[in-house]
């Protein structure tokens, strides 16, 4: 009895109390120094202890690596810019932190546009504003008096590296001008019909039936040097002294591996120059193509050739099968020949 009694009184001295967290009152605005209450080894001999807040947030307690998940958006649009304006950039929230007006913008840098044009000036003198020819823009025009090859546009891909032509428009004429030094080119086309042949040695025109249509060729024998002519005026576009040839033929008696030698020669005469005693002025230019098959059309291109040629002037081409320099056991038989040439203009 006395045992029991003494145990009633040191639970009734003893300060030993249960206190629920959530009735604690909270600490909205901890200091480093405000303790937090721990529990080392909770898994062993645990033993409840206290800390400070500075002790918890040391360096060897926080991880160097933390992932945070991507936001997915705002928790509200920010403010935006009005049409035609961009954004310096943008604040914390996602609000716009000034805005810049996008064409007003371009016409200011240095990149050759026009920044401005008065009433009175003409295209070719706006276009003189440009810091580089290549480029131009321009933002309004108030005439177009005066303009003469004034136009120019860049036909590249990029304003810098050319891949067709760059031109020069005459608003007047009208009249386009490629100023690079690599020209677009035009062809002319001489048919075995058109041909002229001379009394002796020539290639003989003959008709021949295939099967779903007929065609006219020059035939050339594999055993003289057998020739025909053209002659046609020379564009008045025209640009640059070389030419190339292409050779569409065919033949009914070839073999593996043996080849045909084209040769042409040419020349140019201008008004009140020798005609009919004139002599050919251009370089002799060889091509040679190889057999494919018997009935097949064969088509070979040759190497750039001097030719002599002036713009407006008359042309005419001598054209011959060069049997010592093939070895095709037949006739071969011409189809027609395509002239390719650079022109340095485009007008009406």
């Amino acid at each position: 009895m006395r045992y029991l009694i003494f145990l009633i009184t040191l639970f009734l001295c003893t300060n030993v109390y249960a206190v629920k967290v959530t009735d604690l009152t909270e600490d909205a605005s901890p200091g480093t120094d405000s303790l937090l209450i721990t529990v080392d080894d909770p898994s062993g001999t645990a033993a409840t202890r206290k800390t400070t807040i500075a002790n918890v947030l040391t360096d060897g307690n926080i991880p160097n690596d933390i992932t945070i998940d991507t936001a997915t958006a705002l928790a509200a649009n920010g403010a935006n810019c009005s049409a035609g304006n961009a954004p310096l950039g943008v604040d914390a929230s996602g609000a716009v932190e000034g805005c810049f007006d996008v064409w007003t913008e371009a016409e200011n840098t240095a990149a050759g546009y026009i920044s401005s044009q008065t009433d009175d000036q003409t295209l070719a003198e706006v276009l003189a504003e440009g810091a580089d020819a290549n480029d131009v823009s321009i933002t309004s025009l108030a005439k177009l008096e005066g303009v003469d090859s004034a136009v120019y546009v860049d036909m590249s891909a990029d304003g810098n590296t050319d891949v067709v032509a760059d031109v020069n428009i005459d608003l007047n004429s009208p009249t386009i001008t490629f100023a690079n030094a690599t020209k677009p080119v035009k062809s002319i086309y001489l048919s075995a019909a058109g041909a002229t042949t001379p009394i002796s040695d020539y290639a003989e025109l003959n008709d021949f039936t295939g099967t779903n249509f007929t065609y006219r060729v020059l035939a050339f024998d594999k055993d003289s040097d057998e020739k025909c002519f053209w002659s046609f005026p020379i564009p008045d576009n025209l640009t640059g002294t070389t030419v190339t040839f292409t050779y569409y033929w065919t033949t009914d008696s070839g073999g593996a591996a043996e080849t045909v030698r084209w040769a042409v020669d040419t020349g140019g005469y201008a008004n009140d120059e020798a005609w009919k005693t004139g002599a050919l002025g251009g370089t002799l230019q060889t091509t040679d193509d190889t057999w494919i098959a018997d009935g097949d059309l064969h088509i070979v291109t040759s190497a750039a050739m001097t030719t002599g040629w002036t713009a407006g002037d008359m042309a005419t081409v001598y054209l011959y099968r060069d049997v010592s320099g093939d070895d095709l056991g037949g006739d071969i038989y011409l189809i027609g020949v395509k002239i390719e040439y650079p022109i340095g203009t485009i007008s009406q």
